[in-house]
């Protein structure tokens, strides 16, 4: 299996930490390099389709994250094969591959995304075979102790597999597939970049705006216009550092 693998060409420190974790996986991962959100000309941008006109919520750093998956999703829609997707933070099991294999076999193929690996600092909200809604909070302290995701990275092959649900809302798009199909809806729902509909988080009752790619394909989910899937518990974790896509103090 064949894994894409988004870094900033500058942060060579995360390309050395994503193959300290994962490259004895088995999977064959090929780096390629992020947009850098501020060399970015917005107005060329809004004239593209890639960004809102109006007043948005989007720093620099998010809108430069985007354009990478974006530029993915494009290379996606124009092949045959589902694309594996991975920031330079994931961290995969060790026996991602398996799992994978058998999560996506129990999957079907009503799915335009699948998400292996999501953020734990937020709440996820999935719907059981029985149409039950649900919604997951995680208590991700256990991330902070030393060597926990040295830990992960070598998951014993006989941890439990984990079950797949279809996915209601999913935050961050640490490790995930696509399918062409799935890329050319992925792309007409989350562009231009917006923030003028809202998120409604069920169970806290209130709404966010969309402020990264996540929150708008929270909105695809939302409105029905693409569908998706993800396993639980995750299979690709991550320290949730978002230092390149969200200025500090925001």
């Amino acid at each position: 299996m064949r894994g894409m693998v988004i870094n900033l060409e500058r942060r060579s420190d995360r390309k050395r930490q994503f193959l300290a974790w994962n490259a004895d996986h088995g999977i064959d991962f090929t780096f390629v390099p992020a947009v850098e959100g501020k060399s970015l000309a917005k107005d060329s941008l809004v004239q593209d389709g890639l960004l809102v006109a109006g007043p948005h919520f989007y720093p620099d750093g998010a809108i430069g994250n985007a354009l990478s998956h974006h530029a993915l999703w494009r290379q996606c829609a124009k092949s045959d094969q589902p694309m594996l997707v991975f920031e330079d933070d994931a961290c995969l099991r060790k026996d991602f591959l398996r799992i994978a294999e058998g999560a996506l076999a129990v999957a079907g193929t009503d799915w335009d995304i699948f998400f292996f690996g999501y953020n734990t600092d937020a709440a996820i909200a999935v719907i059981t075979p029985e149409a039950l809604f649900g919604v997951i909070v995680f208590d991700d302290n256990a991330k902070k102790k030393p060597g926990y995701f040295e830990k992960f990275a070598k998951a014993a092959p006989e941890t439990p597999p984990p079950s797949v649900f279809k996915a209601a809302r999913a935050w961050g798009t640490l490790g995930y597939m696509i399918t062409p199909e799935g890329a050319a809806r992925l792309l007409a729902a989350c562009f231009p970049l917006s923030s003028e509909n809202a998120i409604l988080l069920h169970v806290e009752e209130r709404t966010v705006p969309p402020k990264a790619l996540d929150g708008m394909i929270n909105l695809a989910l939302q409105k029905g216009l693409v569908s998706a899937k993800c396993c639980f518990p995750p299979i690709v974790c991550g320290p949730n550092d978002d230092s390149d896509v969200t200025p500090a103090g925001s």
